[in-house]
């Protein structure tokens, strides 16, 4: 490569076939050829493995049973909001279940945990709380921390200290 700055720049050239053709080249093995321990078999008769690997798509998730403490949540969650909860649409009680039923489980797997964040627990609830048509922010605010210290007295009577 030249030294100064302006001089013409040298492109290599590419070689003629005729130079590569007595070189051989070795492939690593990688990704190209299979090994023989991760080639599958074609499904025959005999055999019970299917000739294809397992699908990458998850499988529908089977909800987990209600455990007894969940069960506790959701009724402390329900309680005082039966008017309420009857003046709503059919879709609007779907989704109120269904974003109900969300936060129990939520609030559950915050209760199994050593520190509880009440915070964060009230912020759950007044959301769900939240979905009701018509509800003034303070009634909110005060079922919200109404229902987490309910909540909490259940994990202090399940695991006193």
């Amino acid at each position: 490569m030249p030294d100064t700055i302006g001089s013409p720049i040298e492109i290599p050239q590419e070689r003629p076939a005729s130079e590569t053709e007595g070189r051989s080249f070795e492939l690593e093995p990688s990704r190209e050829t299979p090994s023989p321990k991760t080639e599958s078999k074609p499904l025959t008769e005999n055999s019970a493995t299917p000739a294809f690997p397992a699908s990458p798509l998850p499988t529908p998730s089977v909800p987990a049973p209600k455990t007894v403490l969940r069960h506790r949540i959701e009724k402390i969650l329900e309680e005082d909001l039966i008017p309420l909860y009857t003046e709503l649409t059919p879709d609007q009680k779907k989704v109120f279940r269904a974003e109900g039923e969300k936060s129990a489980i939520a609030i559950e797997t915050m209760m199994q945990k050593t520190k509880v964040k009440v915070s964060a627990m009230i912020g759950i609830i007044r959301h769900w709380l939240s979905l009701l048509p018509g509800v003034n922010r303070f009634f909110l605010e005060q079922e919200a921390k109404i229902k987490a210290d309910k909540i909490l007295f259940l994990r202090d009577k399940d695991f006193p200290s």
